[in-house]
């Protein structure tokens, strides 16, 4: 037998995820110089500590949607802005942990890698998308 998810399966398990998740999952930045890989664990991932950082709560949550058979989720966008503090980073992508902050769930690295946010008011975007399958 082979199994296949069907994409209006898709998008229901998807929508009870982010509804499970609320407005508790963490989005955070990275700043060691890394591909997401299957095995990581959260210490894979070096956050950052730029002037400024903090994490932050996924919020917003789109309802599902699916296109050619692939379900994804999109949350609000978030800003993260240096402040006039002296500490700067390269950031490489962000990173999901689980609400109780002991799970990794999800990383995605930046295609434009590395960002360097290093002066006030510099600022680094991120506009949270999951999906339910790996995108490599």
């Amino acid at each position: 037998m082979s199994l296949k998810v069907v994409d209006v399966g898709n998008k229901k398990n998807l929508d009870r995820l982010t509804t499970a998740w609320g407005n508790n999952a963490i989005l955070k930045l990275f700043k060691n110089n890394i591909t997401p890989a299957a095995g990581d664990t959260l210490a894979t991932y070096t956050e950052c500590d730029f002037s400024g950082y903090a994490a932050s709560n996924c919020t917003g949550w789109s309802a599902a949607a699916t296109v050619s058979g692939r379900a994804s989720s999109t949350a609000a966008q978030k800003t993260f802005t240096h402040n006039t503090g002296l500490t700067a980073n390269d950031i490489y992508g962000y990173y999901v942990v689980d609400p109780d902050t002991t799970t990794l769930l999800w990383a995605e690295r930046d295609a434009n890698a590395p960002i360097h946010v290093a002066n006030n008011g510099d600022a680094y975007l991120v506009t949270p998308v999951f999906t339910q399958a790996s995108e490599f």
